[in-house]
Parts: structure tokens; C-alpha cells; sequence
């Protein structure tokens, strides 16, 4: 096994963008024997020196020489997709990305229990747990996966994306709480699945947390409300409006997010893909939250020319913001002419059309 110090991988993880402290651990590594100390010393150099072929060449040589050592257990594999900074892995991506056919059929957990002990992964900065495929209808992410091999003291972005293989209400991601504490450092959370239990949310550094489902639900909201998270700066929830998918969040259980906020940093909020996006126009514009804010996304919903109306009737309220995302919703032509005189800082493309039966874009 590779040498690993960890007193320096603490120092490095407090700021893993400064690479001073990468340099003092290729020194130890270089006493060692340990070629991936001259990795280091190279990614260093060719980032201020980013032409320098000669530098880009032994870099990549190093690799190729020992990216199977370094990646013992996941390398060569197509389950996997990294990314390298300063001789450690920055990113890491366990599954697929794209569409069906791009899936591959894995167990994430069983590769993440190679991964996470590698010592290429101690800084690992972003973290990926994508799609896979198998014969089970009701495909689970589980947070057992992070709690029972570690996570890197330097993750700053976490994501659970069940990417293009299932529909995403099929999709769950089990209780998160048991990860909180293995990631106070965490800057990103996203999520891109059918079904979540957040828990009890406390990150105290967390700054960006975005939901892409068709299923949020009444409890998903209640965490979301009682969440710790003083740093916040963007938060983006994406609801539904069907209830066979578990959309089971209603305007009443939203309000206390405009009403009483407890997000003093928070500058973009997304509320999308909402049966309820016409109702929620005037709390809004009643709200203490809005403004803080400096972009608002109702985007993906089942906004009407009654929403646009009543944007451009309390326009004063919403003038400050540098952006408002309409895109994806009901408004007719004239409905969307109202909201873009009235603001026109506002984004509206690709507006659904059908009176008989309207839905939100993020569903099934």
C-alpha cells in the first residue's frame, strides 16, 4: 500500500484549494519512495505553467505507470470517472450519467468500499454516487455506503444523481442524518432522485442544497425547515403536484420558509415544479425572504397567466431581483408578454401548453 500521512491529509482538508500544503506532503511522500510525491510537485507546477509540455508529459507518464497502483481495485473500470488535482483524486463519479444505455450494471456501494480507502481518495473533494442498473424495481441509494467507509475530511460536494436509467419516481435515497456529521465541511448537497429522507439537517457550512424530484414531500419540507445551515446562499426544491409520486408538499407547508426565515445569507431560492406556483405569487411577494434575494426560480410548474398577472401587479416587489426563471410553465403568450413588461429580467422559453390537463414538468 501506497504511503499515507494523515496529520497531513487534516492540515490539507482545512483548505484543499491551497496547494502549499500539497507540496510539504510530496516531500514526505518523495522520502518515501513514493513516486506520487513527484506527481504532486508536477500538478503544482504545470498549474502555473499550464503550457509546459515537457512538465504534462511526465505527469501523464507517472500515470500510466502507476494509475493501476493508485487506483487499486476501481481502475480501467467504466462503473467509475475521476478527475486529479495536485496528485489526489478531486472528483469521483460511482455509476452512470447519461441515459439508459450508458448505465452500467454495478453495486455502488461495493465500489465505493474500494475507493474510499484508496489513498489517492484521501482529499477527495466531489463526490458522485450516479445510476446503475439491476433487476430491482425500487433501486435505493444508501447512506450506509459514506457511514460505513468514510468520507473524505475534504469532500466539499456531495450528489446523489440517479441519472437517465430509472423514472425517477422509482428512485429513493434512504435517511441522510447519519452522514451529517461525517461532513461539517460540506459546501454542496444535491440530489436528483424520486424518493429522500433528509433527516435531522445539520451542516454548518453548507452553502448551495438543490432537490431535483417529482416527490417532495410534507416531511421533506418539515426538515428543510428546521435545518442548520447558517451559511446557505442557494437553495433550490423542485415539488410536484401528484401524489402517486409522493408529492405530498403543499403551499401551507411552504409558507414558513417565506414567513419566518432562517437563512440570513440565502440569495437565490428556487421553488419549481409546483402545482401550487399561482397561490404562491403573493406570499411571496409579501415576504420578508424575497428581499434578500437576488435570483428566484419558478420554473418547470403549472404557473398560469393568473400567476403572471399577479407578478406583474406586485412588480415593485420582485424589480430588485437580477433574474426570475419562469421557463417550463402555462403562460400563454400574452401572459408571459405581462410578467416580461412588467420585469424584464424575467426568463420564460419553452412554456407548456394544454388547458385539459396541466402538470408539472418533473413527475413520473
Amino acid at each position: 500500500m501506497p504511503a499515507r500521512n494523515s496529520e497531513l491529509e487534516g492540515q490539507i482538508a482545512k483548505s484543499p484549494g491551497d496547494p502549499a500544503p500539497y507540496l510539504v506532503y510530496a516531500d514526505w511522500l518523495a522520502e518515501k519512495g513514493d513516486p506520487r510525491g513527484e506527481l504532486i510537485t508536477l500538478s503544482v507546477a504545470l498549474e502555473k505553467d499550464p503550457a509546459n509540455t515537457k512538465l504534462a508529459e511526465r505527469a501523464q507518464a507517472l500515470h500510466a505507470d502507476h494509475d493501476a497502483e493508485w487506483l487499486a481495485g476501481v481502475a480501467g473500470q467504466d462503473a467509475i470517472a475521476v478527475t486529479w488535482k495536485y496528485g489526489f483524486l478531486e472528483s469521483a463519479r460511482l455509476g452512470g450519467a447519461g441515459d439508459y444505455d450508458d448505465t452500467p450494471e454495478v453495486e455502488l456501494g461495493e465500489l465505493y468500499a474500494k475507493l474510499a480507502p484508496l489513498p489517492s481518495a484521501a482529499l477527495l473533494r466531489d463526490l458522485t454516487f450516479g445510476a446503475f442498473g439491476n433487476d430491482d424495481g425500487e433501486p435505493t441509494w444508501h447512506a450506509s455506503w459514506l457511514v460505513d467507509h468514510g468520507v473524505s475530511p475534504a469532500l466539499r460536494r456531495l450528489a446523489f444523481d440517479k441519472g437517465g436509467y430509472w423514472d425517477i419516481s422509482w428512485t429513493y435515497l434512504d435517511s441522510l442524518q447519519p452522514v451529517y456529521p461525517l461532513v461539517p465541511n460540506l459546501d454542496t448537497l444535491y440530489i436528483k432522485m424520486g424518493h429522500m429522507d433528509f433527516g435531522e439537517i445539520d451542516l454548518p457550512q453548507l452553502r448551495d442544497f438543490e432537490v431535483y424530484t417529482g416527490g417532495f414531500s410534507a416531511e421533506n419540507m418539515a426538515s428543510v425547515l428546521a435545518a442548520k445551515w447558517p451559511q446557505l446562499e442557494r437553495l433550490i426544491l423542485r415539488f410536484g403536484n401528484q401524489e402517486d409520486y409522493g408529492a405530498s408538499c403543499e403551499l401551507s407547508h411552504v409558507l414558513p420558509l417565506l414567513e419566518n426565515p432562517r437563512t440570513p445569507k440565502l440569495k437565490h431560492l428556487g421553488l419549481g415544479n409546483s402545482g401550487f406556483a399561482d397561490e404562491l405569487i403573493e406570499p411571496l411577494a409579501r415576504s420578508p425572504l424575497l428581499r434578500q434575494l437576488e435570483t428566484l426560480d419558478l420554473s418547470l410548474g403549472m404557473l398560469s397567466d393568473t400567476g403572471a398577472a399577479l407578478l406583474a401587479k406586485h412588480a415593485d416587489a420582485f424589480k430588485h431581483l437580477e433574474r426570475i426563471d419562469v421557463h417550463q410553465n402555462y403562460l400563454s403568450s400574452d401572459g408571459l408578454g405581462t410578467v416580461t413588461s412588467a420585469l424584464k429580467q424575467t426568463e420564460g422559453s419553452e412554456q407548456k401548453q394544454g388547458d385539459d390537463y396541466r402538470y408539472c414538468s418533473i413527475s413520473e
